[in-house]
């Protein structure tokens, strides 16, 4: 799913992902409880709430997968989940290839994401 589709991870904070991916088998229940995957596309007005203010949110809503794209370098940098803390599953620039076990397997260009 791509935004903007609206996510509460608290009474007092609305966001909404870039990218979001779903479990299939929970799909009737709410956005967070489902979420398995959050992408978010860095701009110089989100940067700061994307890697600060969404990471912290997402890593409090036990969101397994955290991937951040920078079309400026073009790179992304994927996080994973583990003992309640980000830590990195992966990291490409530009033309570099990467492949992300997890959530799924997939294999991305940094550089083909952003053209």
């Amino acid at each position: 799913m791509v935004a903007p589709l609206d996510w509460q991870p608290d009474s007092n904070t609305s966001l909404q992902p870039d990218v979001l991916v779903l479990g299939n088998r929970d799909l009737d229940a709410d956005v967070g409880s489902s979420m398995i995957l959050a992408v978010e596309v860095l701009s110089p007005s989100t940067r700061r709430k994307d890697v600060i203010l969404k990471r912290s949110k997402y890593r409090d809503a036990g969101i397994r997968s955290y991937w951040i794209v920078d079309p400026a370098v073009p790179s992304i940098l994927a996080l994973e989940l583990v003992d309640g803390h980000y830590v990195t599953d992966g990291e490409a620039t530009g033309d570099v290839p990467i492949t992300l076990e997890k959530p799924y397997v997939v294999t991305l260009v940094p550089s083909a994401l952003i053209s």
